[in-house]
């Protein structure tokens, strides 16, 4: 199963933030750690809105 990048990025978050629970990272250090395009997080944030 192919799934888009979109989807990638956000499984990778979610599995990062589950196994560090108690860490407190802004979007710019998780993109750093994750290798994530940090214009994935400001386009999530600017459709939340």
């Amino acid at each position: 199963m192919q799934l888009s990048n979109t989807s990638q990025y956000a499984i990778r978050i979610l599995a990062y933030m589950a196994d560090k629970k108690d860490s407190q990272l802004n979007a710019t250090q998780l993109a750093e750690i994750l290798y994530i395009p940090y214009k994935f997080f400001h386009k999530r944030k600017r459709r939340r809105i």
